[in-house]
């Protein structure tokens, strides 16, 4: 495994397989180091809880998980089990699950408040804005980097077309600021264009390749999924509407300081307002504002998570089209094929009658 460490710096070098650290740049260790210990996991203290433990549900709902579980899971075993044999008892078992997960995504307690915001890649037809990627890389980089890392994208993706579309020169400049150490060698080097980001474990906060994806905004209703199918898994607006999500209210508890956020489902999360207006300055005076700060950056983590979105897309829809016409095809030569036998079928009434 290859560690890495800021450039030029002059703090001490960690060990070779000690967990990674961020690229030296003069804003994102600022930032860091402003926050203090706000870089967190965005997990509160009893996040690591089992849902098995008396964990204290949320206001207005006196029933606990097991109190909901537990029946559900009952009556839809005996109502399986009471059904005669054949294929009226499969529906009722399917019936049966279907009610089973609708009482556990009540049970699981409702989520935060997830506002649908829209994207330029959404859609079949989407695609991304290459100028918000590029923007997005910004933020990350001088803001999000201090304490997330981006381990599983490689830096040369930054220069593939239909995404943050770099040149081959600026990706082998943007390289240059990091720093890793080469088992190889047994000494660190400038990074080059085939590395990856570097890992960030410095705070224990997750890494930020997939979480587009490892996010849900949309659930429902009552377990269907309905919504998703309509509206998407929902992850970059799960990720938007937590950045933007802080109402600026504070708590202490277990020796951490909290803050109050609208989107997180358990409302307290430990990591700190990352955005504000004005903290970063974008070289075409593109809007820097938080709401704006925070779409140029989710949409950058969701073309981290899905680099090949457009060209799936393209597939599908040449796919969907060639479908499409070899449907037609296979219409037009059946008939054509049994147009005899039906012309024969159908007349032979005819002559029986007369």
């Amino acid at each position: 495994m290859m560690a890495v460490r800021p450039s030029g710096d002059g703090r001490p070098m960690p060990d070779a397989h000690a967990p990674t650290n961020t690229a030296h740049h003069p804003v994102s260790g600022s930032v860091a180091a402003m926050r203090g210990s706000g870089c967190h996991s965005g997990m509160s203290p009893r996040s690591d809880l089992s849902w098995t433990q008396a964990v204290p549900e949320p206001a207005g709902n006196n029933l606990t998980r097991r109190h909901l579980l537990s029946p559900a899971r009952g009556a839809a075993i005996a109502a399986f089990r009471a059904w005669p044999e054949g294929a009226g008892r499969m529906a009722v078992g399917a019936l049966a699950l279907w009610l089973l997960s609708a009482t556990v995504s009540l049970a699981a307690g409702g989520g935060g408040q997830i506002d649908d915001h829209d994207f330029s890649f959404e859609g079949p037809f989407g695609t991304y804005d290459q100028a918000q990627l590029q923007r997005g890389l910004q933020v990350y980089q001088e803001v999000c980097s201090g304490c997330h890392g981006l381990r599983y994208v490689p830096l040369r993706s930054l220069a593939d077309k239909g995404g943050v579309g770099l040149s081959a020169q600026a990706v082998k400049a943007f390289a240059r600021n990091y720093e890793i150490f080469d088992a190889e060698i047994d000494d660190y080097r400038a990074a080059l264009p085939t590395d990856h980001f570097p890992a960030n474990d410095s705070v224990n906060a997750p890494d930020l390749s997939l979480m587009a994806k490892a996010r849900t905004g949309f659930h429902g209703p009552e377990g269907t999924g309905l919504t998703q199918l309509l509206r998407g898994i929902g992850g970059p607006e799960y990720m938007m509407s937590l950045l933007i999500g802080y109402t600026g209210q504070e708590k202490e508890e277990a020796g951490s300081i909290l803050y109050q956020n609208s989107a997180y489902s358990g409302e307290w999360i430990a990591m700190a307002p990352p955005l504000e207006d004005g903290i970063v300055e974008f070289s075409d005076e593109s809007p820097n504002d938080a709401k704006s700060l925070a779409a140029d950056v989710t949409a950058f983590l969701t073309w981290a998570a899905e680099p090949k979105m457009m060209a799936r897309k393209r597939a599908g829809l040449t796919a969907v089209l060639m479908l499409g016409v070899l449907s037609v095809l296979l219409y037009l030569s059946n008939q054509r094929l049994w147009s005899g036998i039906k012309g024969r079928a159908s007349s032979k009434p005819d002559r029986e009658t007369s």
